[in-house]
């Protein structure tokens, strides 16, 4: 008797509510700097005319890459880690991973795209084992960013090395 009564209640709700509406094509309600907004009974989605004129591009996950993602727009937002990155030698050991390096941090200040692919920058990069990034496999961004420093500061020292023996 319960079960009914609340079946009863249900139909006298939705009876009062109406027939559902069936959703039509919605027109674009233009907004300010020339994007567009789409709304619906249930969201709106707001889609800009083109990409902001500030902040960075984002990086494209390439599967269990989100480690590595946030952590190279985190350091690439910072303009001392640009800066040191820009002043790498780009010649000897490490020199594809520091022009990689280099390119990716440069397309995400310069936003040249949406998002940007690190796929080059994870070929160039290597693991404690020596082997490229592994983009199937989910890594530790501690690790990675230890890694990462303890490969840069190589480069730095066999560039200061170089530097030395030039001016011998």
């Amino acid at each position: 008797a319960a079960w009914a009564a609340s079946q009863a209640g249900a139909r006298a709700r939705n009876a009062a509510v109406g027939p559902a509406q069936p959703q039509q094509q919605q027109q674009p309600d233009f907004v300010a700097g020339g994007g567009a907004a789409f709304l619906s009974r249930f969201s709106s989605v707001i889609v800009p005319a083109r990409r902001p004129t500030h902040g960075f591009a984002g990086l494209e996950n390439l599967g269990c890459t989100c480690y590595l993602n946030s952590t190279l727009q985190l350091l690439a937002s910072a303009p001392a880690f640009r800066s040191a990155v820009y002043a790498l030698d780009c010649a000897g050991d490490g020199a594809q991973l520091a022009a990689e390096l280099q390119l990716l941090v440069a397309r995400l200040a310069l936003r040249d795209a949406a998002s940007i692919s690190p796929r080059s920058f994870c070929d160039a990069f290597k693991t404690w084992d020596g082997e490229p990034i592994d983009v199937r496999q989910q890594q530790d961004a501690s690790e990675f960013i230890a890694n990462l420093f303890q490969q840069l500061e190589r480069m730095a020292v066999r560039a200061d090395d170089a530097a030395a023996a030039a001016d011998d």
